[in-house]
Formats: C-alpha cells, sequence, structure tokens
C-alpha cells in the first residue's frame, strides 16, 4: 500500500492487484483494522482517494481484499501526513515608527504547525532581510525598524515531513514617522520668528507640518509653503521647509506664539505630536503719547499723558520718560528714577495715574513713550511730544512753617502722625516720597535704622504723614523733608528740613539717651509714669536754664575759685525730664540715674586734649549748676576710667552739669637744674621741673633783691631761665634763692652760678 497525490484534505492510497480471487477491497486504519475507512471497492480495484481530511495530519492506512470466504488478507500499513494549509492574511495589529507586528490565520492547521516568516523591503523579499520560522504562534513582532520605511511581509507554513505551503502575501505596511523633537525658536521681530526643526531618525523625504497658536492650541493654525500662516494643514519634507529653518510671517507684535510639530507616513498616517515651544514676538515700538494739559486744586498744574493706538497688543506695557529730568511717571501724579510699566488702558485707571503733577508755568516739559514685549525686550523710544506749561500767575514759593512733633519734642506719645504746615496750599502727589521718618536710637540708646513706613494726606496747606504702625516708646526719630514739594502753580520747596523727636520712655524698661559726648541710664522705676527726656547743650540751645545764669556760672566755674577749673570742650548738658505727653518738670529720681561724659585724649597721654593750662584726666569731674550762686558744685561721687575715656556720676536731681577739670597745683617735686649753674661747662639755662600746671617763680639775691621773675602757664610742668636778670644782663656768679608759687602750694630753694 502507497499513499500518492496527497493535498491538504485528501490521501490517494495505490496497490498492486495480485490476485484474482478477491471478492472486493477494503480500506480499514492501520491503528485498528477493525475500523472500516472505505466502502466495499470493485475486485481488480489499484486506488482509492480519501477526502475530507485535516491539514497536517497524520493518516495510518491497509488495505484488505476479501475472498468469497470472507477471508482478508491484509497489505503492509502505510501512513503519510497531509499537507499544511496556506496561512490565511490578516491585518497588522500594531504598526509603531520603529515595530510591526504581523498576525495570520491558521486557516485549521494544528497547533504544532510550523511557520516562516519573511520580512523584506521590496515586493519579491529578494532578498528578504529576515526570516525567522516558529510554531505554537500565528504573530511576530519586527522590532528596530526605520521610521517612515515601508515592510512587505510573507507567511508560509510546513506540514509535519517539512513540506511547505505557497507563501501567504499579507500586504505591506509603513511604519509611523519617529516623533519629531522640540522646535526651536529665534530671531523675534515684531512681525516673524524663526522656526527651525530636526527630522531625527526618519528618511529624508518625511513629510511634516508646523502648527502654531497664540491661545495654547484652543484655536491652531499652520504653516505655509509660503511661510504665511492659514488654518489648512500643510505638509512638506525638510529640505521643501528651506532646509529646516522656516521663517514664519504675518504674525502680530507682541504676542506669545506656540509652535509644534508632526509628521506623516508614506500611508497618510500621522504620528503624534512634538513638544510645544513658545516665543514673543517683539513690540512694535510706539508712537510719541498724546498729551493734555489740565489745572485742578489735586495736582495743581498738571499733564495727562495718554498711550496712542498702536499695532502692539493689549497686553504690551508701556513707561512715559520725562526727558529733562531724565525720570519716568511713576502712576501716582508724580515722576521717580523707576520705570514704571502698565499697559495703555492701566495707564489711564485714575485721574492721577498718567499724570505729572505741579508743573511750572511757562516751562517746556518733553515726554517720550518706550514700550516692552512680555518677555521683557525694550523696544526703541518713540518720538517726543512737548507742552510748555500754562502760566498761572504765581511764582512765589512756598515755605515750610512749622511742623508737628517740633524740633524739641522729647515725649511723644507713640500714636502720633507727623504734620507739616506750610505757607499755602500744597500738591500732596508731589510730597511723594519726599517726607521720610526714620528710628535712629532705640530705648536702650543702640544706633539703629529702620524706615518707617506711611501714609500722605493733604488738607489745604497742611501735610499729614500717618506711620504705618504705632511709633516704639524711647526711640529717637529722624524727619527728613526733601525738597521739591510744589503748590498748586508748581511752584517747590527749595530749602529741605530735617530733625529729630523722641518718643517717651516706658517706665517700666531701662531706658538709655545718648549722644557722642554724653549718656544717661534710666533705671526701672526711675518715675511712676512713662517719661520724656531732653538732654542737650545749653550754651547752644538752652530749654529752661537761663542763658545769662549760665554764662556767669560757666565763667565763675566750679568750687569757691580759689582754684580755677576748666570745661572740657562740649562736655556740658542740661537735662529735663517730662510727663509723657508733656507737662511740669520732674526734678528728682526715684531709681538711680547714671550720667556718663566722655572726655578726648586722642595721644592718650593721661591729659584731656584741648584743654590749656593741661589738665590730667585723674583730675575731672562732674559738677552741676547752682543756679542761686550762679557757680558750678562737684559732685565727689564722680567716677573716672581712664580706660573707657569717660567720667560717670550717679545724679542726685536733674539740672545743668558740667565736665571740668583743675589743673595740677602740688609743687612737691619741684626743683632747679643744673646746679652750679656753669656756662663755661656748656650749661645754658637752668630749668625749673615739677612744676604745677601754673605757677610764679621769683629769684632773689642772697640780700633780697629781686633779680627775676617767671611765669609758667603751658601746663607741661617745666620752665627754662636763661640766668638773665629782669633787665637782660647775664646775672653775676654767687648763690642766689628761688621761691615757687601755686594757687594752693609753695616751694623754695637755692641756686649756684659760677661764670
Amino acid at each position: 500500500l502507497t499513499a500518492v497525490s496527497i493535498t491538504t484534505n485528501s490521501i490517494v492510497w495505490t496497490w498492486a492487484d495480485n490476485s484474482a480471487l478477491e471478492t472486493y477491497y477494503q480500506i480499514v486504519s492501520s491503528a485498528d483494522v477493525s475500523v472500516l475507512i472505505s466502502s466495499p471497492l470493485a475486485p481488480g480495484s489499484t486506488w482509492w482517494v480519501e477526502t475530507n481530511l485535516s491539514p497536517n495530519a497524520q493518516y495510518g492506512r491497509v488495505v484488505q481484499a476479501i475472498t468469497s470466504s470472507s477471508e482478508s488478507v491484509n497489505s503492509n500499513a502505510a501512513a503519510k501526513y497531509t499537507y499544511a494549509n496556506a496561512p490565511a492574511p490578516l491585518p497588522y495589529p500594531s504598526v509603531d515608527y520603529n515595530t510591526l507586528t504581523a498576525e495570520w490565520g491558521t486557516n485549521n492547521n494544528p497547533s504544532e504547525t510550523l511557520y516562516t516568516v519573511q520580512r523584506s523591503l521590496n515586493s519579491s523579499f529578494a532578498p528578504a532581510d529576515l526570516s525567522v520560522s516558529l510554531s505554537g504562534t500565528s504573530q511576530f513582532g519586527f522590532f528596530g525598524l526605520t521610521p517612515n520605511t515601508t515592510y512587505f511581509v510573507r507567511v508560509k507554513s510546513t506540514n509535519q515531513e517539512g513540506i511547505d505551503s505557497p507563501y501567504t502575501d499579507m500586504g505591506a505596511t509603513v511604519t509611523l514617522p519617529s516623533t519629531l523633537s522640540d522646535p526651536v525658536l529665534a530671531n523675534p521681530s515684531t512681525r516673524t520668528i524663526d522656526v527651525s526643526f530636526d527630522i531625527g531618525s526618519n528618511p529624508a523625504l518625511t513629510r511634516l507640518s508646523i502648527a502654531i497658536s497664540s491661545d495654547s492650541f484652543s484655536n491652531t493654525f499652520y504653516v505655509q509653503p509660503d511661510s504665511s500662516v492659514s488654518a489648512s494643514e500643510a505638509f512638506q519634507t525638510k529640505a521643501q521647509w528651506n532646509g529646516g529653518t522656516v521663517t514664519v510671517l504675518g504674525l502680530s507684535p507682541n504676542l506669545a506664539y506656540s509652535f509644534k510639530l508632526r509628521a506623516i507616513n508614506f500611508d497618510g498616517i500621522l504620528n503624534g505630536d512634538s513638544n510645544i515651544s513658545t516665543m514673543t514676538t517683539l513690540a512694535a515700538a510706539p508712537f510719541a503719547p498724546n498729551a493734555v494739559q489740565e489745572f485742578d486744586s489735586t495736582l495743581g498744574n498738571h499733564v495727562h499723558l495718554y498711550v496712542p493706538s498702536d499695532d502692539n497688543s493689549s497686553s504690551t506695557e508701556y513707561a512715559f520718560q520725562y526727558v529733562e529730568g531724565g525720570t519716568w511717571l511713576q502712576g501716582d501724579g508724580t515722576v521717580g528714577s523707576t520705570q514704571v510699566w502698565k499697559t495703555a488702558s492701566d495707564w489711564s485707571l485714575a485721574h492721577a495715574t498718567n499724570t505729572h503733577s505741579g508743573l511750572v508755568g511757562n516751562t517746556s516739559y518733553t515726554y517720550r513713550l518706550q514700550a516692552r514685549n512680555l518677555d521683557g525686550t525694550l523696544t526703541a523710544f518713540s518720538s517726543a511730544t512737548s507742552i510748555t506749561a500754562v502760566n498761572l500767575g504765581d511764582s512765589s514759593f512756598p515755605t515750610l512753617v512749622s511742623v508737628s512733633p517740633s524740633e524739641t519734642a522729647v515725649s511723644v506719645m507713640t500714636n502720633a502722625v507727623l504734620q507739616l504746615t506750610f505757607s499755602e496750599t500744597m500738591v500732596s502727589a508731589s510730597a511723594s516720597g519726599k517726607i521720610h521718618l526714620t528710628a535712629i536710637r532705640d530705648y536702650s540708646g543702640a544706633a539703629i535704622a529702620g524706615d518707617i513706613s506711611g501714609t500722605l494726606s493733604v488738607s489745604s496747606n497742611v501735610l499729614t504723614f500717618t506711620p504705618s504702625s504705632a511709633l516704639s516708646k524711647g526711640y529717637c526719630y529722624l524727619v527728613t523733608v526733601d525738597s521739591g514739594i510744589q503748590d498748586l502753580a508748581g511752584n517747590p520747596v527749595y530749602v529741605p528740613k530735617s530733625w529729630t523727636f523722641r518718643t517717651a520712655c516706658d517706665r517700666d524698661l531701662v531706658n538709655v539717651v545718648s549722644t557722642g559726648t554724653y549718656q544717661l541710664q534710666f533705671n526701672t522705676g526711675a518715675f511712676d509714669m512713662d517719661y520724656g527726656v531732653a538732654a542737650s547743650n545749653p550754651q547752644s540751645s538752652p530749654r529752661e536754664v537761663d542763658a545769662a545764669k549760665l554764662a556767669r556760672a560757666v565763667a565763675r566755674g566750679g568750687g569757691d575759685g580759689s582754684v580755677p577749673t576748666y570745661l572740657v570742650p562740649s562736655a556740658i548738658l542740661e537735662i529735663n525730664i517730662y510727663p509723657a505727653g508733656g507737662g511740669t518738670r520732674m526734678s528728682v529720681p526715684k531709681a538711680p540715674t547714671l550720667l556718663t561724659f566722655s572726655y578726648p585724649d586722642a595721644d592718650n597721654d593721661g591729659y584731656v586734649d584741648g584743654l590749656s593750662p593741661q589738665v590730667k584726666a585723674e583730675d575731672l569731674s562732674i559738677y552741676y549748676m547752682d543756679e542761686v550762686s550762679e557757680s558750678f558744685v562737684r559732685l565727689p561721687a564722680s567716677a573716672v576710667d581712664k580706660d573707657a575715656k569717660t567720667v560717670s556720676v550717679t545724679l542726685p536731681h536733674f539740672s545743668v552739669f558740667a565736665l571740668m577739670g583743675t589743673p595740677n597745683t602740688s609743687l612737691t617735686d619741684a626743683h632747679a637744674f643744673p646746679v652750679p649753674f656753669v656756662p663755661s661747662q656748656g650749661d645754658t639755662t637752668i630749668t625749673f621741673t615739677g612744676l604745677s600746671a601754673q605757677a610764679t617763680i621769683r629769684i632773689f639775691s642772697v640780700s633780697g633783691e629781686l633779680i627775676q621773675t617767671l611765669e609758667e602757664t603751658d601746663g607741661d610742668g617745666q620752665h627754662a631761665w636763661d640766668a638773665r636778670s629782669s633787665d637782660g644782663n647775664d646775672v653775676a656768679s654767687g648763690v642766689y634763692l628761688f621761691f615757687i608759687k601755686s594757687a594752693a602750694d609753695e616751694k623754695k630753694g637755692k641756686l649756684i652760678i659760677v661764670r
């Protein structure tokens, strides 16, 4: 028995007829000869076609010759596989820019059927660039492909005996383009932006579009082959897009434009968008500003400036320059060094916003505009607009008449406001930025620099500055009023002014009031209420003391007058204490109050600088003024600190205090040399040393004749005598007596002259 003429669903079985004794033939299963496969076949038959078989399946058969006696003679057993069916073509289930998946129908082939999948770049598969055999699946994925490229795929099946079916052509497909990188934007102008791109791994013939939007792609437009923009999407190759750099035309000034790219493959299938790149076109240079002059009681003589219509977007910001001043409109009626930016609509929000106020009549003013785009890139200046301010007839300059708190205020409450009274009605806008309040010392006497913000208001000729928060107790504040505040006609206050005031001290704190020459320390509980401290030099700024009495007391000095006293320069202080908010002076502290004066000794020689005769630091004391006797009385508890160069004392009461010193009056160490005086041995003078700061030296002969009188006044402790008499003659050889007298001491001695 032999199998011939095999197909996917049939087998032709053939045999040789070796006898004429058969009644008929029949085909049975080789696995079980009792299983009949065919109906009886005519005697003499030599073949039979078995049909309706499964593809790629094995069939085993035996042919039996049946005799008249029903005896059976079996042939050999034969087995054969049918052919496998050719795979059925199916659509590609997945195609990407570098992968694709092929799928085919099994066409009733069993799962163990072997399939061969081939891929090629051409339909003839000459050659196939990949051939893979596999079983147990009807899919295969290709990886590492080239974007936007046509690929051909075919599949064949093979039966268990290695016999192939014809190839089934799966058809061609094109991979997607790869996603493009972000477009690169450059060289913006008012109407154009350069867009550059690269196609990456895509073939050179890959076509792409350039999308553009000014509203984050709520509305999308596309760059056209002629670089214009329209709603239709245009695809071109990189070469057609000017080699990858396109100057997009027809844009609007100062708008943010977003760009993105996408490519299309040769089958017309799009890939995803690139990331978005954004750039703003430049703002167009503005036209010259429009100017309208006005006058009112709020802004005085002023001009309103307007941004003329132009091609810029509504978000464009503008700045007005006042050319003569090199300054800029600030948006509150003033001009300043800060370049203030606003949109055209914002410049017209309020009456003062676009205003330059306080113009001076018959004076020329020139203005010009500058714009910037959303990225902050500036335009050139516009052309200029010039006006000549109307002359309102008022040419007098206003003056500052009075201030509150005053220049001598020392017990100001913490809720105080500043009030400036001028000689005429002022323009409040012109005072913006010209009134400054600064804390310069805190309650401990430490130097600080704290600017205090606040608001300005005006009522006729009174400007009020209200601090934004309460002032601090025991602080010293500096008020500075700049020049330039203007009256209604634009006439400015030319003279700036500054002064200080102090807030009342907190009774529950240790408060220190100080300057460079003195320091006052008030301990907790010094008074039963918060208090103000007025401390100043009464020789230049007397407050409560009688200036004439003070002058006489300073001239008389300290003590009983037997020993002169000398005032250390500027070391005199009038101290007055007032209840918070003002009231009657308080004269005696209830807790120790320490006054410390500093004294000058720049060369560290132990003597006070600036005094003649010289005074030693150790001879300094603090004195208070006795207004009855019009003299100064020494406070014996004065303590000298020569390292710190200070003198301190606890005050018994408040009055005028001075740092004074007494010159040295001791003659204990006074003597003369050389003794004897011998000119022939080179002696030229006789020196008296160890003297007091001031002393009188008298020289007598042994008979009592006065030879010479010498005065020591410079305080250096010594005086040289040239051994001449009062009439200028050399004193003869002999013995002489000297007598030295100071304000509180005497000394005598003997001299010998040998000529």
